[in-house]
């Protein structure tokens, strides 16, 4: 079992690295980092989403969150409109071509996960899907982990 662990643990790191490392231009050239990745994909789905709000969903620094959103502003994909009722609080919307940038990021990222998931065949699919289910499960039963 702790062998198993160890090897499990080992293989995890390297093909999240080895991701990375493949995947870093792409992400570069789009929209720089994961982090305004998962900031575009809130926000898609949350508009009008206060700073706060997206710091922490990004469990990040109030002041990390708005540096990560000031370039995706100037790189247009995301819009700061001051609240009406309250001028010092800012609501940040994505824009069209926030979304479509979005849209172009999970489109490589599956194009990523086909080419990894290539000489899996379809019983062993089938098996790591089953496996990650389990493990989500898990993560969601027990906040601890």
């Amino acid at each position: 079992m702790e062998q198993d662990l160890d090897k499990i643990i080992t293989l995890t790191s390297q093909i999240r690295k080895l991701m990375l490392q493949q995947s870093k231009v792409s992400f570069e050239e789009k929209v720089a980092t994961m982090l305004q990745m998962q900031a575009l994909t809130f926000l898609a789905g949350q508009p009008k989403t206060k700073m706060s709000e997206i710091a922490s969903h990004l469990q990040t620094s109030f002041s990390s969150a708005t540096q990560i959103i000031e370039r995706m502003v100037q790189a247009g994909f995301i819009t700061r409109v001051n609240d009406d009722n309250d001028r010092r609080v800012v609501q940040l919307s994505v824009t069209s071509a926030g979304v479509n940038q979005l849209k172009e990021l999970k489109k490589a990222k599956k194009e990523q996960m086909k080419k990894l998931l290539a000489k899996v065949d379809a019983n062993d699919m089938k098996e790591l899907i089953r496996i990650q289910e389990k493990m989500l499960q898990s993560l969601q039963e027990k906040s601890d982990i």
